[in-house]
């Protein structure tokens, strides 16, 4: 999920820098008006609301060719999505993932070398794709009425939340309704790749394509060392007159980048040097007593539940709406209330915060954790006894999940952290820009790299 307060991160999940309490997602460089037409104007050429025309296409392929090219940075939700999804090799009977040992450093983690061999993977795909998922047409109309390629020569990546968390997949039509992250020429992928702004492509993880827009807000942030970036928040209130003058996953319009960095976060507390560890016994990504109430604190807002849209409120519904019983736990398959019916509403995740409540406050399942970063599984420990409950995201083979812990959760990207004798005092007060924020960044492990 980013680290370093001075750097910009190439900003899903869901980019940032400091505000005094939150974040905002808003992709650089892309004409929002074209994307947004009004419904006036769509049925002035017989589109409906969310219709997505060819300028629309072209002006969001013109936004990603606003970069320096290369690979994604290490460490965002983006590099792994491409790694877990690419870096394999696909065959007639389907895709088969990459099961040896990612190269790092450290050894088992990915690194760039795994990056690279995902991108590569991903260019060749989207060049002569083998499996393409259905799209175009519009939005929310009947999967019968999908194609699989509406011969306008274009090909997308774009993401989806899945029943095992965010994945992606490849399309030959626009993909209505989803988190259009890429789109590129078939016949020249290469033009993509060599000009790509990957803070861009990050930041669309967030919003959805040819679909209900995620309502975002734009605020003012003094400016760094002399120097115009990004501030991105995601907010429940719209975008009025005001100014974007400086340095966010999770900024604001910048020629190109995004930064993800959790406000009002003690970040000396949270990554003290190995040698004041050393001096008081630690490792280098040892996490105190302190650091967990450094960052307890920098959870503090104005409470309720995640806004509708976003990666995190997703996430709190797919693994917890539903029942937990001793077998394990039911998702909820019915109908999601919306609106429109069918897709995660603030009914949904009202539903999705109450059982997620409950499980912090009495989980019934629980990941081992805690004792230090990198240790052997059989360290581990259930309850460390400290008595804080964690929500902490990892990237597992179905896309980013998520799991409750009773002990830090070393090397994971920590989401919320509440006192279990007292959860509702998190969930009263809640930053969720904050926690948003949090999914880009490994809490006491490696810290991602921002640029």
């Amino acid at each position: 999920m980013a680290r370093a307060s001075n750097l910009l991160v190439s900003a899903v999940l869901f980019a940032g820098a400091f505000t005094v309490s939150r974040w905002a997602f808003v992709a650089p460089n892309v004409n929002i008006q074209g994307l947004r037409q009004s419904s006036t104007a769509l049925a002035a050429r017989g589109g409906g609301e969310y219709d997505i025309s060819d300028a629309d296409i072209q002006n969001f392929y013109n936004s990603l060719l606003t970069g320096a090219g290369g690979d994604p940075p290490k460490g965002t939700v983006l590099s792994e999505l491409v790694v877990k999804f690419f870096h394999g090799d696909f065959t007639p009977q389907g895709f088969k993932r990459y099961s040896g040992l990612w190269k790092g450093p450290p050894p088992g983690n990915i690194g760039k070398k795994d990056i690279a061999v995902g991108v590569a993977k991903l260019k060749e795909q989207m060049s002569n794709p083998m499996f393409v998922t259905k799209g175009g047409v519009g939005y929310g109309v009947d999967e019968t009425q999908k194609v699989e390629d509406d011969g306008k020569g274009w090909v997308w990546l774009a993401a989806e939340m899945s029943p095992g968390g965010l994945a992606v997949e490849l399309f030959k039509s626009v993909p209505y309704g989803k988190r259009a992250i890429l789109v590129a020429k078939q016949s020249n992928v290469d033009e993509l790749f060599q000009k790509v702004n990957w803070d861009t492509a990050l930041g669309n993880i967030e919003k959805t394509f040819g679909g209900p827009q995620i309502k975002q807000f734009l605020a003012p942030s003094p400016p760094q060392q002399g120097r115009a970036a990004p501030q991105l928040r995601l907010s429940m209130a719209r975008a009025s007159n005001l100014l974007v003058s400086a340095v966010l996953f999770a900024g604001a319009f910048t020629v190109s980048r995004w930064a993800f960095v959790a406000p009002n976060v003690n970040t000396q507390g949270l990554r003290q040097s190995s040698t004041a560890l050393a001096a008081r016994g630690g490792g280098e990504y040892d996490i105190s007593d302190a650091d967990i109430q450094n960052f307890y604190n920098s959870l503090t807002g104005a409470g309720g539940d995640p806004p509708k849209g976003t990666v995190l409120s997703e996430l709190v519904v797919k693994f917890f709406h539903g029942d937990f019983t001793p077998q394990g736990f039911k998702r909820y398959s019915g109908l999601w209330k919306g609106p429109p019916p069918g897709n995660i509403g603030k009914k949904d995740i009202a539903v999705g915060v109450a059982k997620l409540k409950e499980q912090m406050s009495n989980p019934m399942f629980v990941t081992k954790g805690g004792v230090g970063y990198g240790v052997d599984e059989t360290q581990k420990v259930e309850d460390d006894g400290k008595g804080w409950v964690w929500l902490a995201a990892e990237m597992s083979p179905g896309g980013l999940a998520v799991e409750l812990f009773k002990s830090v959760p070393y090397g994971k990207r920590a989401i919320l952290v509440a006192k279990q004798s007292n959860v509702d005092e998190l969930f009263q007060k809640v930053n969720w820009d904050t926690a948003l924020g949090n999914i880009e960044k490994t809490f006491g492990g490696p810290q991602i790299k921002q640029r």
